[in-house]
């Protein structure tokens, strides 16, 4: 054990510059001693399927993005760029029917029309559909909070709201 932590602290001290390190010199080492640098490089605790997605996406090429508990992976010019959230809340801001919404400080726009759209639709990118008319009161954009979900009132389900920045 500490053989291989003496070997994975070296192997970041060599080749971690303080935000990220060559793909490709990590996948040249052991499997083993990979698994061990990225759990040292990362401050929360992680799966055994995280670390196995981590290393596999590093195996890719060109751009790329690997969201991962407590922050997220960027893959840039063969290099992996570790990034922690940021804890900034956004400030709550109302949605307006039929208005568009910019939250400049989350990079996004959120836009709210009214349509005449017979079908449902699942599993859309990016869209949700509301009945306008079972909205009571606000529709309210602030931060996510642990547990926060949309329930269906004619389906027991529950949509879980998340978001993932580009």
């Amino acid at each position: 054990e500490e053989f291989l932590d003496l070997m994975a602290k070296e192997f970041i001290d060599c080749n971690y510059d303080g935000e990220s390190l060559e793909a490709k010199a990590l996948l040249e080492l052991h499997r083993a001693l990979a698994s061990r640098v990225i759990r040292k490089l990362w401050s929360k605790s992680l799966g055994f399927e995280h670390v196995e997605a981590i290393l596999d996406f590093a195996s890719g090429s060109g751009l790329g993005s690997l969201n991962i508990p407590g922050g997220s992976l960027c893959r840039q010019q063969g290099r992996l760029y570790f990034s922690k959230p940021s804890e900034k809340c956004i400030e709550q801001r109302r949605l307006i029917p039929g208005e568009t919404l910019e939250i400049p400080e989350a990079g996004i726009r959120l836009v709210s029309s009214l349509a005449d759209y017979p079908q449902e639709i699942h599993n859309k990118f990016k869209t949700l559909l509301l009945k306008y008319e079972s909205i009571c009161g606000n529709i309210l954009c602030t931060c996510r909070r642990p547990g926060d979900n949309i329930p269906s009132s004619t389906r027991n389900w529950r949509k879980l709201l998340s978001f993932f920045p580009a």
